[in-house]
C-alpha cells in the first residue's frame, strides 16, 4: 500500500508540473524524464522535511545532516525548475533560446504564398 502511496504521489507531481509547464507554454515531450527527476527529489524535500517537522513535534534534536541534506536538495530542486521554465530566470532562458513560436515575417509568408 505504500508503494501505491508513493506513486501517486509522484505521479501527481509530474502531472501538475506537466500542468504548469503547458501553461506557460514550456511543455515538450523531451522534458518528460527532466520532470520525472524533479518528482523524485521532491518527494525526498518533501520526505525529509516531513522528518524535521516531526521531530521538531517532539522536540528532538535534528541531527546537522538533515540541514544539509535540505539545502543540497534545495539546490537541486531550483536548477531542475530553472531548467524546465519554472521560474522567471529559467522561462526566460527558454523563451531567449528558441521555444517560444517563431514569428514569421512578412517577406517569408509573401514568398511562401501566404499572402
Amino acid at each position: 500500500m505504500a508503494n501505491r502511496k508513493v506513486y501517486d504521489k509522484k505521479y501527481q507531481i509530474v502531472k501538475k508540473t506537466k500542468e504548469n509547464m503547458q501553461n506557460l507554454g514550456t511543455f515538450k515531450k523531451e522534458f518528460e524524464p527532466t520532470i520525472r527527476r524533479y518528482a523524485d527529489v521532491r518527494m525526498q524535500y518533501d520526505s525529509l522535511n516531513r522528518s524535521i517537522a516531526k521531530s521538531l513535534k517532539n522536540s528532538e534534536d535534528i541531527p546537522p545532516s538533515y540541514f544539509k541534506s535540505i539545502d543540497n536538495l534545495q539546490k537541486q530542486l531550483l536548477v531542475l525548475e530553472d531548467t524546465l521554465g519554472l521560474t522567471p530566470k529559467g522561462l526566460k532562458t527558454l523563451q531567449r533560446h528558441g521555444l517560444e513560436t517563431k514569428k514569421v515575417s512578412m517577406l517569408e509568408k509573401a514568398l511562401s504564398g501566404g499572402i
